[in-house]
């Protein structure tokens, strides 16, 4: 559930990304809510496809349905943060999950559209005690969080109907301004020293700093 300004509470189905540096919520469920939007110019990159620019930014407090969890973050808003997730449906009917939990989607095995992705800022702190159930080989996990059993892993798929996916997002901007000073910092071939390089009792020439990747996870 997630919380606006004057109180109202909207059911929103998540993901749990400790691969993304910043929480996102979609446009549509932004506008749900009322609450003050601040105007932002940041640009998000993922995996394989152009930075996007985030121009608005809301705070809210996101509740658990099934405890009494309650945080307050910020969220960039963006047209959407995924795709459907899972992207195709999956058949749960032989699966055999234990008796007496609560999940936090009870629908997890239906492809549908995601509200929220929430980053690595609270991502360990939704997993509070480790517990975990293995479901059987080459099925997924259930892991205990503060939204309830949350359902992770790999299952054994027909190639022919694999789509993999990937939802990984960093804030831009660092790496650029490391580019940016060694490109400032070079000294252009062709030209002499400086009064004040020449007074300097150890030169180095012939050196330079580039292309030096920065990885964010």
């Amino acid at each position: 559930m997630i919380e606006d300004d004057i109180g109202n509470r909207f059911p929103a189905r998540a993901l749990l990304d400790s691969g993304s540096e910043s929480n996102f919520i979609t446009e549509r469920l932004s506008q749900r809510l009322q609450v003050h939007r601040d105007r932002v110019d940041i640009s998000v990159a993922v995996i394989g496809q152009a930075a996007t620019k985030v121009r608005q930014r809301i705070q809210a407090v996101l509740h658990s349905r099934v405890s009494d969890y309650s945080c307050e973050l910020a969220l960039l808003v963006l047209p959407r943060v995924t795709v459907n997730l899972p992207t195709t449906t999956i058949n749960t009917a032989a699966w055999t999950l234990p008796s007496g939990i609560q999940l936090a989607d009870p629908t997890f095995f239906e492809s549908n559209g995601v509200d929220i992705v929430l980053g690595i800022e609270y991502f360990f702190d939704f997993f509070e005690t480790g517990k975990r159930i293995s479901l059987g080989e080459q099925l997924p996990t259930l892991n205990e969080s503060v939204f309830g059993w949350v359902i992770s892993g790999g299952i054994s798929v027909s190639t022919s109907s694999l789509h993999i996916r990937c939802n990984v997002s960093a804030l831009d901007g660092l790496d650029t301004l490391i580019a940016r000073f060694w490109f400032c910092e070079e000294v252009e071939s062709g030209k002499g020293h400086s009064p004040e390089e020449k007074r300097c009792p150890v030169r180095c020439s012939g050196i330079r700093m580039v292309d030096i990747p920065l990885l964010y996870r």
